[in-house]
Order: C-alpha cells, then sequence, then structure tokens
C-alpha cells in the first residue's frame, strides 16, 4: 500500500496534472482563436473528475494505512488489511488509475501500459 501511494502521489498524479494543464492551455489557445467546437474542454473534465476521484481514494487508502500502523495485533492488522479495509482500497485506487491509464497521453504516462507489457512492439 505504501508501494502504490508513492507511485500515485509521484508519478501517476503529476503525470495527470501535466496532462490536465495541456489540454486546458490547449483549449484556452482555442477558444482565443475563435474556435466554436474545443473538445479539450471536455476531455479536460474528464480528466479532472477522474484525478479527484482517484485523490479521493488515495486519501481513504492512507487513513487505512494509519489504522494498520497503529494497530499492534499482528493477525488482526493483516486481516483488516487483507479485506475490505485494505484490499479493496487498493483496488479502487488502482481501478482510478487504470482509468486514467487509458485517457493520459502516451509520452506522459510514466509507466507502462497494460498493452505494451502484453504486446510489445
Amino acid at each position: 500500500m505504501h508501494t502504490l501511494r508513492e507511485m500515485v502521489d509521484t508519478l501517476v498524479l503529476p503525470a495527470v496534472f501535466s496532462y490536465a494543464g495541456s489540454l486546458a492551455s490547449g483549449a484556452a489557445q482555442a477558444k482565443s482563436a475563435g474556435i466554436k467546437e474545443v473538445p479539450q474542454v471536455e476531455r479536460a473534465n474528464e480528466v479532472g473528475r477522474l484525478a479527484r476521484q482517484l485523490t479521493a481514494r488515495r486519501t481513504a487508502m492512507s487513513r487505512v494505512i494509519d489504522r494498520a500502523e497503529a494497530m499492534h495485533d499482528a493477525p488482526t492488522k493483516a486481516a483488516m488489511l487483507l479485506t475490505h479495509g485494505g484490499a479493496d482500497t487498493m483496488g479502487d485506487v488502482r481501478t482510478a488509475c487504470d482509468a486514467l491509464e487509458l485517457i493520459v497521453a502516451d509520452e506522459l504516462w510514466p509507466l507502462p501500459k497494460y498493452r505494451e507489457m502484453l504486446f510489445p512492439v
């Protein structure tokens, strides 16, 4: 869980924010040029919604980490981390990251994408 949190904080969210910034910049330039249809706005809103979702899920996972680290009974701690408290929270974070992986531009995504690992070119 610590590793996933660090990856979200140092790799995924910075890439997402960079992509959102480039979308916003492109949208602003298009609007200032008088272009009426600016699809970057819709995509930027989608990225923002998913980033907010990821941030909330990451925060929930951090709470689980804090609760687990405060436990002194190893079997109780293990049970909490393997059930709804830990495993499900990690799964929620992964689901949000997976959704963003499909949207963020390849050149900005800092990790190998599933298709790259499964079907090397």
